[in-house]
């Protein structure tokens, strides 16, 4: 197990922006992932997801953050707080990391005297991650998971792609023989759904999955809407605003099909909600969906769209949010 040299340190800055095209280091979608644990059977699902999924040579970093405030609070009972450390040493060696192990990659454990929040960052700093992962986080309204206070902060500080982990939940497609699950990715117009576009081919390529490209309509004008042409094309009719996106989806796929000639790569658009336009008709499973998050100016930074947040949390699929600043995916 690493532990984090003390004392704690504030997390690092936001890296500069890297947009596409902008020339920057090209980096592997799971090359190096920092996953968030706390012990919670969603977590440790979360870490087995993210391990089964990094390709041959990459590493698992599963971090702990032991609240610093908690740590006060035992420094009366000295012994007891070294035997809570201890507990928790273990646990994250044990149980906790056990399923990520069994998958056969290389797992590093890292104990954090921190925020969990910051010790996520800290540590993916440190090894300089490609991407963080989570689980979702206790329950909501009518037993659904809910988008926690670590992961939304991390959300918020971190340049980095984050995979928000989701439980299998009743109505996700159980997969039949000779499927391939979908990597699917909502496309709009701008930075972020431009990045998130080349982050999702990059991770179909790697596990030689076929790539959805998905624009969905809402079923009436919405502010702020991606550009002027989804609000002209809302009141000219659906059908006029349907061709529009199609054209642009088949300029995508060509543009994708540049980077991965090998990727196998479909469009459509659909109408209705984000979170059930990006679910396919035909009822294939799916391995992740992709979304873009603007995460330029501090307001857009700390703030999460009401169409990302419906999607995060009404997905049966995991899924992965690439803020417009984050690394270029590999080609």
């Amino acid at each position: 197990m690493t532990a984090t040299p003390e004392p704690a340190v504030t997390p690092p800055a936001p890296a500069p922006s890297a947009a596409p095209g902008s020339g920057s280091r090209p980096v592997a979608p799971l090359q190096r992932v920092v996953v968030g644990l706390d012990g919670s059977p969603l977590s440790v699902d979360a870490a087995a997801w993210a391990a089964a999924r990094v390709p041959e040579g990459g590493v698992v970093h599963l971090v702990h953050g032991i609240r610093p405030s908690a740590e006060l609070a035992a420094a009366a009972f000295q012994s007891e707080g070294e035997a809570a450390r201890r507990a928790a040493e273990a646990d994250l060696e044990g149980p906790w990391a056990g399923p990520a192990r069994a998958t056969g990659r290389a797992v590093v454990t890292h104990l954090v005297e921190d925020d969990p929040a910051r010790a996520v960052l800290r540590v993916a700093a440190a090894v300089d991650a490609t991407a963080i992962v989570v689980g979702m986080h206790g329950a909501g309204g009518g037993h659904l998971p809910l988008l926690g206070a670590v992961a939304r902060k991390i959300l918020h500080r971190s340049n980095l792609p984050m995979v928000v982990a989701h439980p299998a939940g009743p109505g996700t497609a159980a997969p039949r023989p000779g499927d391939r699950p979908l990597v699917v990715v909502g496309v709009g117009y701008g930075d972020a759904s431009d990045l998130a576009v080349l982050w999702a081919a990059g991770y179909a390529a790697a596990r030689g999955l076929p790539l959805e490209l998905v624009h969905a309509i809402a079923l009436q004008p919405v502010f702020p809407a991606d550009s002027p042409s989804d609000t002209l094309g809302s009141y000219l009719g659906p059908g006029v605003e349907a061709a529009w996106a199609r054209e642009d989806l088949d300029l995508v796929r060509e543009q994708v099909l540049d980077r991965h000639p090998e990727l196998e790569v479909t469009v459509r658009v659909a109408s209705g909600p984000v979170a059930d336009a990006l679910v396919p008709p035909s009822g294939v499973p799916v391995e992740l969906v992709v979304a873009g998050k603007r995460h330029g100016a501090r307001l857009a930074r700390m703030t999460i769209s009401p169409r990302l947040r419906q999607l995060i949390v009404g997905s049966a699929a995991p899924v992965a949010v690439i803020p417009s600043t984050s690394p270029l995916p590999a080609a």
